[in-house]
């Protein structure tokens, strides 16, 4: 029970600064109840394909904390965000990823990043700045589909 485990930490009711969800949220309900209700979004995981969440927190002005490897290295970083790093790991007992590997975030980066990111809010907003205008200058759905189309137009 993750609320419970938040209780456990002893913060004071007006002072907790984390909020956990199971719930399904549906999509238009995700910029109010998730994406303006922090300073910055996590996504500590394992592989992205694409990474659909971190983009969409990302035009919310959310500086993202994610793994550095998947398809969000595409559009996360340095300059826009903080890239947790990650150790390899091939994926066993699991027929449909066998062979393949896992990025596994390393939890002690991730808790540093945290860190700085609660001490630096400053910095953060402004990361959170440039993370919009990357997404909003170079990943609209028109930016993707004439990216698309000219990819189509050498075959």
């Amino acid at each position: 029970d993750i609320n419970q485990e938040l209780n456990n930490l002893g913060l004071k009711p007006n002072k907790r600064i984390i909020k956990m969800s199971m719930e399904n949220i549906p999509f238009e309900k995700l910029s109010d109840e998730i994406y303006n209700q922090g300073d910055c979004f996590i996504c500590a995981t394992h592989g992205e394909g694409w990474g659909l969440q971190i983009g969409e927190a990302m035009a919310c002005g959310l500086m993202p904390i994610v793994t550095d490897w998947g398809g969000q290295t595409d559009f996360v970083n340095k300059e826009n965000g903080i890239l947790i790093k990650s150790d390899v790991k091939e994926i066993q007992g699991d027929l449909i990823y066998e062979g393949l590997y896992w990025h596994i975030p390393d939890l002690n980066h991730l808790k540093k990043q945290m860190r700085w990111t609660f001490d630096n809010k400053d910095k953060v907003k402004q990361k959170g700045e440039i993370a919009r205008q990357e997404i909003l200058n170079n990943w609209t759905w028109k930016y993707t589909a004439d990216k698309a189309l000219k990819a189509l137009s050498y075959i």
